[in-house]
């Protein structure tokens, strides 16, 4: 027996099969990870501009040219833009 059929059977105690498997398994997870982030992004931006539009909706001036809006809807607007650039930027 020589160094190299040593190093033949140190790198054959793991087989292809299982290799393959958990490959397989990674890209699925992978796969799967990238899905809902698309998803929450999607959702996330449709969200944001239906925000803005309440906002906007909501947005009026009185008498005095002092304008009045929903903060409430702004900040949801913003909320739904931080989490799509978060999903965005994660690996």
């Amino acid at each position: 027996m020589t160094a190299a059929d040593g190093v033949v059977a140190l790198n054959s105690a793991s087989s292809p099969a299982t290799d393959a498997d958990a490959v397989s398994d990674k890209a699925a997870r992978e796969h799967r990870k990238v899905r809902l982030r698309i998803i929450a992004m999607v959702i996330s931006i449709i969200l944001a501009h239906a925000f803005v539009a309440l906002a906007l909706h909501y947005t009026w001036m009185d008498d005095d040219n002092n304008f009045h809006t929903s903060y409430l809807s702004f900040g949801a607007a913003i909320l739904c833009f931080v989490v799509f650039s978060v999903c965005v930027g994660m690996r």
